[in-house]
C-alpha cells in the first residue's frame, strides 16, 4: 500500500503545481497581472470547482477527498469521500533582479502531500509518508 500511496502523493503534488500555474495563465488571459492573487503564503489550498472551474484558495482544510461522480480531488468535501491524502502549497515571490527594484520576478511553489496523519512532518520524505513538489514560475510570455 505505500507504493501505491507514494504514487498518488506524487501525483496530487504535481497537480497542485499545475493548478497554480493555470492560475497564472487565466490571470494573463484576463488581463490582470501574471502573479495576481498569488501573494506569498505558506499554506493555500487550491482545487477546482468543476462547475466553475474557478480557483478557491482559501484553506479551510487541507484534507483532500475524492470526488465519485467526476472522479476528482478536492478541499471541497460537500458529495466527496474523505481520503488520507492532504496536500499544502507554499508560495513565495521573488524580486530577483540586482539590484532589487520591488517587482516580483518568479515565484517559488512547494506543494507538499501528505497521508498517515492530518499534520505535515517537519521533513518531508517518503519515510515520513509525505512527497514535495518544487517550481518556478515566471512571468507568462
Amino acid at each position: 500500500m505505500l507504493s501505491r500511496d507514494q504514487i498518488i502523493a506524487s501525483q496530487l503534488s504535481q497537480e497542485g503545481i499545475e493548478l497554480v500555474r493555470n492560475i497564472r495563465e487565466n490571470n494573463v488571459a484576463a488581463g490582470e497581472n501574471w502573479n495576481e492573487s498569488l501573494s506569498g503564503s505558506s499554506n493555500i489550498c487550491v482545487s477546482y470547482d468543476m462547475n466553475t472551474k474557478n480557483p478557491d484558495l482559501s484553506c479551510v482544510t487541507n484534507n483532500l477527498y475524492y470526488n465519485l461522480s467526476n472522479y476528482t480531488y478536492s478541499h471541497n468535501s460537500a458529495n466527496s469521500n474523505s481520503t488520507r491524502f492532504y496536500r499544502q502549497i507554499s508560495i513565495s515571490p521573488r524580486d530577483v533582479t540586482s539590484p532589487p527594484d520591488g517587482n516580483i520576478d518568479e515565484i517559488e511553489i512547494i506543494s507538499y502531500v501528505w497521508w498517515g496523519g492530518s499534520t505535515k512532518p517537519a521533513s518531508c520524505t517518503n519515510a515520513n509518508k509525505c512527497v514535495l513538489v518544487k517550481n518556478t514560475l515566471m512571468p507568462y510570455e
